[in-house]
C-alpha cells in the first residue's frame, strides 16, 4: 500500500513554490504546482491556524479534525480525545468551520483513490506546546510530550 503524506504551512508564511497549502483561501496557481499522489488509499494533511481562524478563544490549545474520510475522521477525533484525555487540548470535529473543515473534493488531501483524506488543523498554542521552541529550523530538535502523542493518537487512528 503507498500512502502519501501532505504538509501544511502557516496561511501568514504561504509561498507559491511550497507545495503545502490546501485552504480555500489557496489560489488555483498555487494549487497547479502541488504535487499529491493520486494512486494512494489514504492522506493525511497537517496545517496550523490561529484560535480565532477556528472560532476559538485566543490562547485555545486545539486540534481540528476535518476532511472527507468520515471514518477516518472518527477514528481520528476519539484516538486524539483519549491522547490529550488529561489536558485541556481541546479535539473536535472540524465541520462545524468551513474554512478549515477539509470538505471540498478539490482539496489536495480529498484527492486519492478513495476521494478522501484527513485534514488536521493545529491551533498555534498547541504547537508551542509540542515544540521547546516552535520554528521551522528548531522544532526536529526540541519535540515535547504533546507532540509525541499526537503522532501516537494519529498513527492509532490510521492503523485502525
Amino acid at each position: 500500500m503507498r500512502r502519501s503524506t501532505t504538509t501544511g504551512c502557516s496561511r501568514a508564511s504561504r509561498r507559491p513554490e511550497t507545495p503545502s497549502c490546501t485552504s480555500r483561501r489557496c489560489t488555483a496557481t498555487t494549487r497547479s504546482r502541488w504535487r499529491w499522489s493520486p494512486a494512494a488509499r489514504r492522506t493525511v494533511s497537517l496545517h496550523g491556524c490561529s484560535p480565532t481562524e477556528a472560532g476559538l478563544p485566543s490562547t485555545t490549545a486545539a486540534v481540528l479534525v476535518g476532511g472527507l474520510d468520515s471514518g477516518l475522521r472518527a477514528k481520528a477525533v476519539a484516538a486524539l480525545r483519549v491522547a490529550f484525555a488529561n489536558t485541556d487540548v481541546q479535539v473536535r470535529d472540524a465541520a462545524g468551520t468551513p474554512d478549515l473543515n477539509g470538505d471540498e473534493p478539490g482539496n489536495i488531501v480529498n484527492r486519492n483513490l478513495r476521494g478522501a483524506g484527513l485534514q488536521l488543523e493545529l491551533t498555534t498554542p498547541l504547537r508551542d506546546r509540542m515544540f521547546l521552541t516552535n520554528t521551522r529550523k528548531d522544532r526536529g530538535s526540541t519535540v515535547l510530550q504533546p507532540f509525541t502523542d499526537f503522532v501516537t493518537a494519529t498513527r492509532a487512528a490510521l492503523a485502525g
